[in-house]
């Protein structure tokens, strides 16, 4: 249910960054390499529109790929 509203969210706006972001937390616990998709993802659209979450998704993708042993 909560997927699905993230889901439905990012396809109405695609170009909000912290729409991935968001996904991306709720993600990370049974899907990490969507998550860092996700993140990866926000990190793109972040460096378009100068948003200040960037360096937070910087963080969490690298948390993700350290815990994944990547």
């Amino acid at each position: 249910m909560i997927l699905a509203a993230m889901d439905k969210a990012i396809s109405l706006k695609p170009d909000n960054p912290e729409y991935y972001g968001l996904r991306a937390d709720y993600l990370k616990y049974e899907r990490d390499d969507e998550a860092i998709g996700d993140l990866s993802r926000a990190i793109v659209l972040c460096r378009e529109t100068d948003c200040f979450s960037l360096p937070s998704y910087y963080e969490k993708r690298a948390e993700l790929y350290r815990d994944a042993g990547k």
